[in-house]
């Protein structure tokens, strides 16, 4: 009984420093990230800066933005034509251009 305690112990033994000399070997994960949160992202671009403001909380004034609008308009118009349905979408949707200009 004490031969077979004595293999217990030794085989425990010897996969304790097993494990230890494996948990050293595997490589171990970089220091976090940090998160993107938490960087201060300009709510505006400089005014003296060429190109969209791409960051700016009023996007509506955005020539991209507008002639997105007029295309989307355009498409639920010529679906109105050509089927019959959202006819009242596209004239909400073309005076709510209008309004914008």
């Amino acid at each position: 009984m004490q031969v077979v305690r004595q293999n217990l112990v030794a085989v425990a033994g010897l996969s304790l420093i097993a494990g230890i000399a494996i948990g050293l070997m595997i490589p171990r994960p970089g220091p976090p990230m940090p998160r993107a949160g938490g960087q201060n992202i300009p709510a505006t671009v400089d005014p003296s800066s060429a190109g969209r403001k791409m960051f700016s909380p009023i996007v509506l004034g955005d020539d991209y933005v507008r002639g997105k609008h007029l295309e989307l308009v355009v498409s639920l118009e010529r679906q109105c034509r050509a089927t019959g349905k959202d006819c009242q979408l596209a004239k909400a949707a073309r005076a709510a251009v209008r309004a914008d200009r």
